[in-house]
């Protein structure tokens, strides 16, 4: 894949989404009018540097589309990116484009609002829950106590048959008040061997999580039929069933790009094994050119290996000079490497705990020792 469609497949996964961002339709998008300052004299916002536009003039001009106010006047920006005269859906994809395109396509992490900005234009919360082992009335349950302690990500799929239970668990938080559906980052995947029921099985996923859209869609696993899986995810994107898609269990630039070879939207997300003892920073890079950012399941070494990781020496030290657990040493390790990470647990102190690790952070020289505890050696064989 050349550069040049590496950049179109970018721009193209944008542009689809864009139009169902914060409820925009294709025909709406071209009636907000810039105001007379800026429709007047554009040109006088000639040359801002890429690296002026944020996250809250991202907010602002999805605002401004929506004809609501923005939260702070950010009237002297030049918003008009694509230069026709009105703000519409094209300028709003075009800045997120920018948003990535100062850190090289790379995915940051945003440490204050605890997401990362996909490729697909949307945010994704960096630390979430896992529901794998969970049935629907734990999944319910867990869930429900997760969002009351903070998170706002919830990882849950069709193989592990909790989705009804994980929308159950959502509804209560939105009945309680505790959060609305569009604060919740909801993910869930298709094995591939449901390729020819894989866009219907969207829908069955739509209706066992009682929710309009989800979040993002993965490919569970890596299969001979994925190549039509992940094509009908594309679709679901297209139709505004799923707002993000990906893969999981890829774990060489070979097989990423052999599923999306005669795809028009690249993965915003990769769901591997990952933990300290298997860190595959080359993958990591290797997708970030794409924009993909990489998601650790099991990153505690998974059931049966996790006290070979909580009783390590050097994540003991490290937890206690930090005055934390091993688990949040760990998982404060995953997201400062640049890693999504969704741990697993039904327990109420385990949530709690897994979520309590925005109140400090590892120097330079913590990440150089867990990165030393790197073997290349995975738990899993999937």
């Amino acid at each position: 894949m050349t550069k040049k469609s590496k950049l179109a497949a970018f721009l193209a996964a944008i542009l689809i989404a864009v139009l169902t961002a914060c409820g925009v339709s294709a025909e709406e998008s071209t009636a907000a009018t810039m105001p007379d300052v800026i429709a007047a004299d554009a040109s006088q916002d000639e040359g801002i540097a890429a690296d002026a536009y944020t996250m809250q003039d991202v907010s602002a001009l999805c605002d401004m589309l929506l004809t609501r106010p923005p939260q702070k006047d950010f009237s002297e920006k030049h918003y008009d990116l694509n230069g026709d005269g009105v703000w519409n859906a094209a300028d709003l994809s075009l800045m997120k484009q920018k948003l990535l395109e100062q850190h090289n396509m790379k995915p940051e992490f945003d440490f204050e609002r605890k997401t990362v900005l996909l490729n697909s234009g949307y945010e994704m919360p960096i630390l979430g829950l896992g529901t794998w082992t969970q049935d629907d009335e734990t999944a319910e349950n867990s869930v429900y106590q997760a969002l009351k302690d903070g998170y706002r990500l919830i990882d849950t799929a069709q193989y592990y048959g909790n989705e009804t239970g994980v929308g159950n668990g959502l509804r209560r938080a939105i009945q309680d008040g505790i959060v609305s559906r569009e604060d919740v980052f909801i993910t869930t995947k298709v094995m591939p061997s449901n390729y020819e029921r894989a866009y219907q099985s969207i829908s069955d996923s739509l209706k066992r999580l009682d929710v309009e859209y989800i979040d993002l869609m993965l490919i569970h696993q890596s299969g001979s039929r994925d190549i039509e899986v992940y094509k009908a995810l594309c679709q679901g994107v297209k139709d505004g069933k799923l707002r993000s898609i990906g893969i999981s269990n890829y774990y060489t630039l070979a097989e990423y790009l052999r599923v999306i070879s005669d795809s028009e939207i690249m993965p915003a997300v990769v769901q591997n094994e990952n933990h300290p003892f298997y860190q595959n920073t080359e993958f990591q890079q290797d997708v970030a050119k794409y924009g993909t950012v990489v998601e650790s399941w099991y990153p505690f070494g998974g059931r049966g290996h996790t006290q070979d990781l909580f009783g390590n020496e050097t994540i003991l030290a490290l937890a206690d000079a930090h005055g934390k657990t091993p688990a949040q040493i760990i998982l404060r390790w995953h997201l400062q490497a640049g890693f999504i990470t969704i741990p697993g647990s039904q327990n109420p102190d385990h949530i709690l705990e897994n979520y309590s690790i925005f109140d400090f952070e590892l120097t330079e020289a913590d990440m150089q020792q867990m990165a030393a505890l790197h073997t290349g050696t995975r738990y899993e064989n999937w």
